[in-house]
């Protein structure tokens, strides 16, 4: 089952108000689960050169079949995962100032693209991903928890004029 993304204002199933006002946050994530948690970290699952979802490849401008750095973090407070969140960055997105992309390791790529003030943000689209799909499997792998429905979101960040595509799926039992 392919993954539908949606406006913030679609009809029907919605999330729970609490975790509604987090799909729906503007500001930095990271700085906000800094915040909330005792001690909060990034945990690298991977990143490496592939072949980006067909709609992440669309979102971005890609051609079909074009290969992008997809990064795969897991964000953890004390030591519990509670936001797995996939990045997609098009090759042509990371020469420049953006090469410390590629470096990034167990750091935040937030503390990154909300400290620059050449950051641009598209409108966030939201999903709410079931058992069976790929992001689904993707996103739960390392958390534990594979029954249950997922919310996410995602939107393209634009950085000294680069675009890449962030996504992010909370995984805390908030879903229904």
């Amino acid at each position: 089952m392919k993954t539908q993304w949606h406006h913030p204002n679609w009809s029907a199933p919605k999330p729970s108000a609490a975790l509604r006002a987090r799909l729906l946050d503007p500001t930095s994530l990271t700085r906000r689960l800094t915040a909330e948690c005792g001690h909060f970290s990034v945990r690298l699952l991977a990143q490496r050169r592939q072949r980006p979802y067909r709609d992440e490849a669309v979102l971005l401008g890609l051609r079909r079949g074009e290969w992008a750095l997809v990064r795969r973090v897991l964000l953890l407070c004390d030591g519990e995962p509670v936001v797995y969140a996939r990045t997609v960055i098009p090759p042509k997105s990371l020469s420049g100032p953006r090469r410390r992309l590629l470096h990034l390791g167990s750091r935040s790529l937030g503390g990154v693209l909300f400290a620059s003030h050449s950051l641009h943000r598209t409108e966030l689209q939201l999903t709410r991903l079931h058992p069976g799909q790929p992001l689904h499997r993707e996103a739960t792998a390392a958390a534990g928890d594979r029954a249950a429905p997922v919310w996410g979101r995602r939107s393209c960040f634009t950085l000294h004029g680069a675009s890449l595509l962030v996504s992010e799926f909370f995984l805390r039992g908030e879903a229904d």
